[in-house]
C-alpha cells in the first residue's frame, strides 16, 4: 500500500491528505515579487539567539516577465521574520515585516508592508507553495506563490475596496435617560 512521505505524515490529521500540485503563476498581468529567501543566525548577525528569515528581491506591476526581461526597470522589496535561534525550521511560516520601493517620475519612495503573513506548504513536486496576505498604503491583498530552492516568486492580488454604505444602521440603545445610536449620536429622552 502507498506510504506517505514523512513531511506529510506529521500531525493535524493531515496525514491522509496528498500534497497540492505546484501553484501556477501568470507571467504577465499581475503584481509579481521575486527574490531569495535566506536564514541568518545570531552568529552571522551579532544578535543574541535570534534567527532572521529574509526575503529580498525585485517586484514589478507587469509580472514576472518584467522582472526577468528588464530587472533594471524594477524596484526592490524586502520581508523579514525574526525568531528564536533555536528554531531550525526553514522555510518558516508566520508574520513578516517588510517594505517595497516605488519610483514615480524619478522620485523613489519606501513603502511599509503591514500584517504580512506567509504560509509555506510542501507541494507534490517537492518544493513549496506559498499562501498569505498583507496590506500596505494601496490596500489589502492576498499572496500566492512558490519557493523552489531559495528562489521565491509571489503574486499579489489586491482586494476590491469595500463600498461604504450610504444607509447607516440605526440601532437604539436605551441608557439612563438618553438614546445612544450606533452611529455615535445621542438624543435626549423626553
Amino acid at each position: 500500500s502507498g506510504t506517505i512521505p514523512m513531511p506529510y505524515a506529521m500531525g493535524n490529521n493531515d496525514s491522509k491528505k496528498k500534497p497540492p500540485p505546484p501553484t501556477v503563476l501568470a507571467a504577465k498581468g499581475n503584481i509579481c515579487l521575486r527574490g531569495k529567501l535566506v536564514r541568518n543566525t545570531s552568529d552571522e548577525l551579532s544578535l543574541d539567539n535570534t534567527a532572521v528569515h529574509r526575503i529580498s528581491g525585485l517586484w514589478a506591476l507587469e509580472g514576472l516577465s518584467k522582472i526577468l526581461d528588464e530587472p533594471d526597470k524594477c524596484e526592490r522589496f524586502e520581508y523579514e521574520h525574526k525568531c528564536s535561534g533555536d528554531s531550525t525550521v526553514f522555510p518558516l511560516s508566520g508574520r513578516y515585516t517588510g517594505f517595497f520601493y516605488t519610483n514615480n517620475l524619478g522620485e523613489r519612495t519606501k513603502n511599509n508592508e503591514r500584517d504580512v503573513t506567509l504560509k509555506f506548504i510542501m507541494n507534490s513536486e517537492g518544493f513549496y507553495n506559498v499562501e498569505g496576505r498583507g496590506s500596505n498604503v494601496y490596500g489589502k491583498y492576498s499572496i500566492t506563490g512558490t519557493l523552489k530552492d531559495s528562489t521565491i516568486t509571489l503574486s499579489r492580488i489586491f482586494q476590491a475596496p469595500k463600498e461604504k454604505s450610504t444607509k447607516k444602521a440605526h440601532v437604539k440603545l436605551s441608557v439612563a435617560g438618553s438614546d445612544i445610536h450606533k452611529d455615535g449620536g445621542a438624543a435626549a429622552v423626553q
